[in-house]
């Protein structure tokens, strides 16, 4: 029992050579929110080629435990959501214009968090003109989100916190068809 007790310490204390050697910016975060889901749904699946596109992203706790999140979500790199657009092909298409939103938050500003209690969601919208999203031929396309979290989950003390260290979560797929 000793035995086992002792190998259970060794084996749960971090690696910090890697910290020391650069190799790992911060020691592990618990995993949390194994239950978090992301899902979309556009407003339509035919779009004219002068139609404005409409989608709407929520992020939902299906888990069994509450969770907080960062409550801005916003669109770009430095921010909360990625999106992807595809050809009939699987060819990824580059929109001509597209938001990079910089998500500025404090720490300690406990209110810039939502706690998600399970079965609950946080969501927002998302529109913009065919022509900016490039697509200006008719065709078949497909299209999907990603949540990540732009803040560290070591630098807020909500917990448990879903932050940048955790794997983005990928939401389904919808698929549009641009007509003349």
């Amino acid at each position: 029992m000793i035995l086992l007790l002792a190998l259970g310490a060794i084996v749960s204390f971090p690696d910090y050579s890697k910290l020391a050697n650069g190799q790992e910016q911060s020691v592990p975060v618990e995993r949390v929110a194994r239950g978090l889901q992301l899902s979309i749904l556009t407003t339509k699946h035919r779009y004219k080629l002068n139609e404005q596109f409409k989608m709407l992203v929520m992020l939902a706790n299906s888990g069994k435990e509450d969770v907080y999140v960062l409550g801005k979500l916003e669109w770009g790199w430095s921010a909360s959501f990625l999106f992807h657009l595809r050809d009939a092909s699987g060819k990824e298409i580059r929109p001509r214009a597209f938001p990079d939103d910089q998500t500025f938050v404090s720490p300690d500003d406990k209110g810039a968090f939502v706690k998600l209690p399970p079965s609950h969601f946080l969501g927002t919208d998302f529109f913009a003109p065919l022509e900016l999203l490039n697509l200006n031929k008719p065709g078949k396309y497909s299209i999907f989100v990603e949540y990540h979290s732009p803040v560290s989950a070591a630098d807020v003390e909500v917990r448990p916190f879903w932050g940048k260290e955790n794997e983005p979560i990928k939401s389904n797929v919808v698929f549009i068809e641009v007509v003349r």
